[in-house]
C-alpha cells in the first residue's frame, strides 16, 4: 500500500517553520548588533548617532502627519464672498496683497459661466468670466456640473489656490484657480 505525499502541506509546514524561526531570531539579532555598536563606539560618536536617529524619527513622524492631514471641509466651511471680476482684478492689480487676502482660503465666488469642460481626472471645470479677454476663474468641481451652460450666473464655493502663470509673449492671460469647489 503506497502513501501519497501532500506536497502543499509539506511546503506550508517548512515555510511556516522557517518564517517563524526568522521572526524569532531577527529581534535578538538587531538588539545584539545595536549593543555591539554602542559598546564599541566612543561616547561622542554614540551621542551623535543617537541625535541623528532621534531627528530622523521626528522628521519621519512629522512628514507622516503632514501627508495624512486632512484639509478643511470646504462644503460646510465659512467663506469670504467675492465677485469673479473683482477677484481677478485684485490679483492682477496687486498679486502679493491678493494672495495674502484670498490664497489658501475658502471663497464663495459669484460670476457668469464662460465655459464648462472636464480635466484629466474627469472632474467638471467651470470657467467664470473676469472681464479680461482670455482670462478666467478656473473652478474644479467635486460634484457634477449638470445643467450648467455658458452664460449662467453661478455661486461657487472653493479653495483658492491663487493666480496661475500666463505667458505675455504668447498673449496668454493667467487664471485664478479654485479647487475642491461646490455649486451653491
Amino acid at each position: 500500500m503506497s502513501r501519497a505525499i501532500n506536497y502543499t502541506s509539506l511546503f506550508k509546514n517548512i515555510y511556516f517553520y522557517r518564517v517563524s524561526n526568522l521572526l524569532a531570531i531577527l529581534p535578538v539579532s538587531i538588539i545584539n548588533l545595536t549593543e555591539h555598536l554602542l559598546c564599541e563606539m566612543s561616547k561622542t560618536r554614540r551621542n551623535i548617532l543617537l541625535i541623528v536617529f532621534v531627528l530622523a524619527l521626528f522628521g519621519g513622524l512629522t512628514g507622516f502627519y503632514m501627508y495624512n492631514k486632512e484639509g478643511p471641509d470646504i462644503e460646510h466651511a465659512g467663506a469670504a464672498k467675492v465677485n469673479a471680476t473683482v477677484l481677478y482684478g485684485r490679483f492682477i492689480k496687486d498679486s502679493v496683497s491678493a494672495k495674502k487676502q484670498y490664497a489658501e482660503k475658502v471663497l464663495l465666488v459669484s460670476g457668469t459661466v464662460n465655459g464648462v469642460s472636464a480635466n484629466q481626472q474627469a472632474q467638471p471645470v467651470i470657467l467664470l468670466e473676469t472681464g479680461t479677454e482670455g482670462a478666467s476663474i478656473n473652478c474644479t468641481l467635486e460634484g457634477s456640473a449638470t445643467n450648467i451652460k455658458k452664460g449662467d450666473m453661478v455661486l461657487i464655493k472653493g479653495w483658492c489656490n491663487g493666480l496661475g502663470q500666463g505667458d505675455a509673449d504668447l498673449g496668454i492671460a493667467a487664471d485664478v484657480y479654485l479647487s475642491r469647489c461646490y455649486l451653491e
